[in-house]
């Protein structure tokens, strides 16, 4: 079954609270005596009587410790649902996850994955608009262990009934990137018309592709001086990726990239700033951006680790010392600060490869899982801007060498479970026990082809059908994975979030944004990324699961420069389009 999906168009607008008869918020004169009521005998008007208040009542704004501004609730969009929770003798739990390998049922026996060792990157975009989430398969030349194959960057749309269909030449992708050594994708609305368009980190230089709306793309790299530093000749075992955000809080989407292959070896981080007229100026020097030189740059991620409303900037780097090769710059507005050392991200780990953020014990500040060889990091914030390690009492140290990296809630109980790809072994997932502080339990899933490297993963609902999917690929040139979610998840409901245009901007992808949801006691917050996992973009949207609720009290957004939107009673088990 298809998730029904709400849009605003096919609603009307009104305040909870409206008095009967009056149901676009205001007071019927009916129900109140009139000021020009006079007294027949003397002629002169008679004093009103006390009547109770029959104006509208007014919502109390949404506060919570990890917004950074209250979300007004006066003028929220009432979808009309009254969300309860599921009587405790009606409910069903959901069984352990269910993950099934589908791509070549879906179409996707030719989306072949390939590329550096520290390339090859994938997305989930609706390229085209039609609500239905596309696959994009950033490819590049074999560096490593396979010579110098090239393997070209696809393009594949989504029919809505489950396959997927080739479409790179018709949307400008094949020639555009005929030959290029791509490493990384990161999807956004640079531009504010209302449509996702595509940045790749790629050698020599990265590209940013416009989407005319419908699908189609156009090199605007050169027109917008968003290509980024040139990459070294040698690129053969090095790394490339960016991501989009909003460093200044002005509405437009900034990127950020760093790679262990620039020309110019005093740097190997960049910010280019948008400047909101389709170009881009480089602010490296201006933010005093330092990014630690140690190993090769595999997982960056703009989230607000400390709740104060601005975006700062996470780095991870492979193959580095591991008392160097990672960096948190926190944001404080006119420069990045390293305060790497600071808030405790000092483990020891020499190949950090992925990361991943989500609030898994709910205590209102982001977490991050950290990929590795072996040892992977559960990095619990402390509320005071400091983290600790958990990942062992946590059961989510796990082994091997883990790449591409999500939060998610995969079975709908409303606890954000972990899914982390690995090379040359099973993937993991980690569902949450619903227990604090968190523990997980592991499950282990099989790839059809064993030999990988550098293996990324992206995450959407592709087939509406109320659960997360995942693309996992290799870069040997083996297939792409997909793998369809099909988890009996009892009588837990699921709600997707999708923002179509941002206020003011008209931004079309809500990147940046932050979107709490509040069922009864319960609340979740996750953000939009405009670059997400290892070197991958999930789809931008929010996915949350409600658990035994049957719909959402409250879903809001929040945006780094204070813009909102906010909607009550929305129904569980559906998509929801804001505004």
């Amino acid at each position: 079954m298809r998730l029904p999906t709400l849009r605003l168009t096919m609603l009307s607008l009104f305040v909870v609270g409206c008095p009967t008869g009056a149901t676009d918020g205001t007071v019927d004169p009916t129900d109140s005596p009139s000021a020009s009521d006079t007294d027949t005998d003397t002629g002169t008007p008679t004093p009103d009587t006390p009547t109770a208040d029959t104006s509208p009542p007014s919502l109390q704004p949404f506060s919570a410790d990890f917004l950074w501004a209250d979300i007004p609730l006066d003028d929220a969009i009432d979808f009309g649902h009254t969300a309860m929770p599921v009587p405790e003798g009606d409910r069903v739990e959901a069984e352990a996850l269910v993950l099934s390998e589908v791509a070549l049922d879906a179409g996707l026996s030719d989306a072949t994955v390939g590329g550096n060792v520290h390339g090859v990157g994938l997305g989930f975009f609706d390229v085209d608009g039609d609500g239905w989430e596309d696959i994009f398969v950033a490819n590049g030349r074999q560096g490593f262990g396979g010579g110098s194959t090239n393997y070209d960057s696809t393009l594949w749309k989504n029919d809505g009934k489950g396959g997927f269909t080739d479409i790179s030449k018709a949307s400008g992708i094949a020639a555009i990137l005929d030959g290029v050594d791509t490493f990384s994708v990161a999807g956004a609305d640079y531009d504010a018309d209302g449509d996702v368009d595509i940045y790749i980190a790629a050698h020599p230089h990265s590209f940013l592709l416009r989407n005319d709306g419908s699908g189609v793309f156009t090199d605007r790299t050169e027109l917008a001086g968003a290509g980024g530093p040139e990459s070294g000749a040698d690129v053969s075992y090095g790394s490339k990726i960016a991501a989009f955000g909003d460093y200044d809080g002005d509405g437009w989407l900034d990127i950020a990239g760093a790679s262990s292959t620039f020309r110019d070896t005093t740097r190997n981080g960049y910010v280019l700033r948008n400047q909101g007229d389709g170009t881009f100026a480089d602010v490296s020097a201006d933010m005093e951006l330092q990014v630690r030189r140690s190993g090769n740059p595999c997982a960056l991620m703009w989230t607000d680790y400390d709740n104060d409303g601005d975006q700062d900037l996470n780095i991870w780097n492979d193959l580095g010392r591991s008392d160097r090769n990672r960096t948190l710059l926190r944001n404080d507005g006119t420069v990045f600060t390293d305060v790497t050392l600071d808030v405790g991200f000092t483990n020891q780990m020499g190949n950090p490869m992925g990361i991943g953020a989500g609030d898994v014990n709910r205590d209102g500040f982001l977490d991050y899982y950290i990929g590795n060889i072996g040892n992977s990091a559960l990095l619990l914030s402390q509320g005071d801007g400091t983290f600790v390690n958990f990942a062992t009492a946590a059961g989510v140290n796990g082994g091997g060498s883990s790449w591409g990296i999500a939060f998610e809630d995969l079975n709908a109980d409303g606890w954000w479970d972990i899914f982390v790809s690995h090379e040359g072994s099973p993937h993991r997932t980690y569902t949450h026990n619903q227990d604090l502080p968190p523990t997980f339990t592991a499950q282990r899933w099989t790839q059809p082809d064993s030999s990988s490297h550098n293996v990324p993963a992206a995450f959407a609902d592709y087939d509406h059908d109320g659960d997360v999917d995942v693309i996992t690929g290799n870069t040997y040139g083996n297939r792409l994975q997909l793998w369809r979610n099909d988890t009996p998840r009892g009588t837990n409901r699921f709600l997707e979030v999708q923002i179509t245009n941002a206020p003011t901007t008209g931004e079309g992808t809500g990147v940046t944004a932050r979107v709490v949801v509040q069922a009864g006691d319960d609340v979740w917050f996750k953000d939009v990324l405009g670059g997400s996992s290892r070197a991958s973009q999930n789809a931008l949207t929010t996915r949350f699961g409600l658990g035994h609720y049957t719909g959402a009290d409250f879903v809001g957004v929040l945006w780094p420069d204070g813009r909102t939107i906010a909607a009550i009673n929305v129904e569980g088990d559906t998509r929801l389009e804001l505004p």
